[in-house]
């Protein structure tokens, strides 16, 4: 950060399980001074709208309170942060090739990659619903070939087809775009990680350079931070 810019006033709205962590390794990637909130969510997994909404109304989480002002969804946050702060994280806007690469990863993520892993929770949800005792046997069969269907005939060749795309777009590649540390990857990692060891076949056998990307970012100073500031909230790593 130039030493001109006024140091902003920062403060993160952060949900346990939730794009929230990327904002905030983004925020330690940056050396920011901010103001960590943390929000748990209530019984029925879902964030307190009796809280969410008071910040903004579609009661969505990370939020972040930049000077005052309330900005919501993870794009434009990394997007609004590394513009005024964080120049080093985008490439060179001269080339062309990276930049655009770059740009597209930034909506991808939310885009193409996340809905499908999104629609698996809901599957999830499906299969596993809670059912009053006497239409347990009734019920629960259909519900779980409900289930079953959604996932051999949408999710499982949507996955494939994303795993297979950003695993040939790292192939020789350090990073996503610019062969460094970009906002990219700020974006593409949340949803990269909570694939990692919950999506069948998303193997380190079958996705080695995926499995080796999501290392090296897991081993950078500022991810690590982060990550325990995550263990120490919510018990568990980012």
């Amino acid at each position: 950060m130039a030493a001109t810019t006024p140091t902003p006033n920062i403060k993160l709205y952060w949900l346990n399980r939730s794009r929230s962590q990327r904002i905030l390794w983004l925020l330690e990637e940056l050396r920011l001074p901010y103001e960590l909130t943390p929000i748990a969510r209530g019984r029925n997994q879902l964030a307190p709208t009796e809280i969410s909404k008071e910040l903004h109304p579609l009661g969505k989480f990370p939020i972040l309170s930049l000077n005052d002002q309330v900005l919501a969804e993870s794009g434009l946050i990394v997007e609004t942060l590394i513009e005024r702060y964080g120049k080093d994280l985008e490439p060179e806007r001269s080339d062309e090739q990276e930049w655009l690469r770059y740009r597209y990863y930034m909506h991808y993520a939310e885009g193409s990659f996340t809905p499908p892993l999104v629609m698996r929770l809901v599957v999830d949800g499906i299969r596993k619903s809670p059912l009053p005792w006497f239409m347990e046997w009734v019920l629960r069969p259909v519900l779980k070939n409900i289930a079953s269907k959604v996932e051999t005939s949408y999710l499982q060749p949507q996955d494939q087809t994303n795993f297979s795309f950003v695993e040939s777009q790292l192939q020789d590649r350090t990073y996503l775009a610019a062969e460094k540390l970009t906002g990219a990857d700020i974006m593409m990692s949340f949803p990269l990680l909570a694939a990692r060891g919950r999506v069948p076949g998303f193997t380190k056998e079958l996705y080695p350079n995926i499995h080796a990307y999501l290392e090296r970012l897991e081993q950078r100073g500022m991810f690590i931070k982060a990550a325990k500031l995550t263990g120490d909230l919510e018990g568990e790593p980012l």
